[in-house]
């Protein structure tokens, strides 16, 4: 059992094999890892205003043979940065001695020369406790790490605080707008699980951005436009804080300034997704009603997703489809869907920087008026999974130069022989067989050197035709 004592700050030594570090045998060593590799230095500056969490208690151990010494075997961060707080001359480096001197300037309070900490006998001891901190939930044993949810909530409370208050609001707004596309059935539980609440609080304290967004308060959803215009700009918004391994497109940064996210919303208002309808006068978003689709209705054209009566649910190209679902497989009416690829269509090939960037580029480029660039990001995506297929599984040497037909036979084949279903080795089988067929390389190709000029309708349809082969091949291909 651990026992609560009290030890002089200078009695605690560093752990030399502590997890976040290779053996250093030289604390002086540990010190410079942990300032530079661990953020002590942003941590230091933490303590010299606050001093160390009540929450937190040092976990040590004795050290064999020094009496009134003892190892920190939890906690080497935050000693780290309260000795150097306590003695600037253990710094390392004279430039890391100079950042002290400046964050010392901070405090306000003396910093206790004694601390309790919490006495194991020994290492064997002290292990399942630091697992349980560190090794994460344990199924529910270790530390349970707060979402994006939990984390609004928390500011939310914070209302009341000068100087929180307005990160609250923009949290809370941020976590009303993940909330609202989630009930659209716009975002999966995975992608709802990766949004970075903070870094969409950060663009939407921006007013630009959320002008741009359809916004009209910094605190509530309330639009200025259109429910369902608004709602597409915040899917694309929401889409652009989310990995490209969740279907995202990557483009928001935590690490921005104003300008930066002033940059983001220009950037935003070209991408003909600005809502344009404006709503008088404006007001919240109308509340989403759920009920199963009847049996007279179509599939491909109902989720059980409604908007009240006085929502707009007129459909145009320029609009979301609203049955978009979570489910990777799905697919969307050609005739509403605004990109060529829509957001469950995931690829998780982090190593193939073009492939990712080829599927960027086709979520984010409307069809409608960039047909022959859509065409050509088709084509070379087609192209680059089936050769991805063969590489991964040793049926063509890298860089061999192939015909279209020869990549398309040699995909069919070893589909086949990986049992694809039937609907695999057929869009397959077609494409290797009859090179004039629509959706084949060859024919992709003839539109890309203008022997015709594609349809947005034309465009979808191939790539749907393609979807299910596509998904088989990325599968097998990693």
């Amino acid at each position: 059992m651990a026992t609560y004592i009290e030890v002089s700050v200078q009695n605690l030594h560093l752990d030399s094999e502590n997890p976040r570090h290779n053996q250093i045998l030289d604390e002086s060593l540990i010190v410079k890892h942990l300032y530079e590799n661990e953020k002590v230095g942003k941590l230091l500056r933490d303590v010299a205003i606050r001093g160390l969490s009540p929450f937190e208690t040092i976990g040590v151990i004795p050290i064999a043979d020094i009496e009134g010494h003892y190892l920190v075997v939890e906690g080497n961060r935050r000693i780290c940065a309260l000795k150097l707080l306590t003695d600037e001359n253990l710094a390392p480096t004279e430039q890391i001695k100079s950042q002290i001197a400046k964050a010392k300037l901070l405090i306000e309070s003396p910093l206790p020369e004694r601390i309790t900490v919490s006495l194991l006998q020994n290492l064997e001891e002290a292990l399942p406790w630091m697992d349980r901190r560190h090794l994460g939930e344990l199924d529910g044993v270790g530390t349970r790490a707060w979402g994006a949810q939990e984390q609004a909530r928390s500011l939310a409370r914070s209302n009341s605080i000068p100087g929180r208050a307005i990160a609250a609001s923009q949290n809370i707004l941020a976590q009303a707008i993940i909330d609202r596309l989630s009930k659209l059935r716009l975002l999966s539980d995975s992608q709802k699980s990766m949004v970075p609440i903070t870094t969409l609080s950060r663009y939407l304290s921006t007013p630009t951005v959320r002008d741009v967004l359809g916004l009209g308060d910094n605190s509530e959803l309330i639009y200025n436009f259109e429910d369902s215009e608004v709602d597409h700009a915040l899917h694309i918004f929401v889409l652009d804080s989310l990995p490209l391994s969740e279907g995202g497109n990557e483009l928001l940064n935590s690490r921005t300034d104003a300008s930066d996210r002033r940059a983001y919303a220009v950037e935003f208002a070209t991408r003909n997704v600005r809502p344009s309808s404006v709503r008088l006068p404006p007001g919240p978003p109308s509340e989403i009603v759920f009920h199963e689709p009847s049996d007279s209705q179509s599939d491909a054209n109902n989720t059980g997703v409604h908007q009240s009566d006085n929502a707009n649910t007129e459909k145009s190209d320029e609009q979301p489809n609203s049955n978009k679902t979570s489910q990777r497989r799905s697919t969307a009416d050609p005739s509403s869907r605004v990109y060529l690829v829509d957001t469950s269509f995931v690829v998780k090939a982090p190593d193939d920087k073009v492939l990712i960037r080829l599927l960027t580029e086709m979520r984010r480029l409307p069809v409608d008026g960039h047909e022959f660039s859509a065409n050509y990001l088709l084509r070379a995506f087609v192209e680059r999974v089936m050769i991805r297929f063969l590489l991964s599984n040793n049926k063509i040497a890298k860089g061999a130069n192939l015909t279209d037909q020869k990549i398309t036979e040699h995909a069919r084949d070893l589909a086949t022989t990986l049992n694809a279903d039937r609907g695999v080795t057929q869009v397959l089988g077609q494409a290797a067989s009859n090179p004039m067929i629509g959706h084949s390389l060859s024919a992709l190709g003839s539109a890309v050197h203008g022997s015709h000029i594609p349809t947005k309708r034309e465009l979808l349809s191939k790539f749907d035709t393609w979807r299910a082969a596509l998904i088989f091949m990325l599968d097998h291909g990693n």
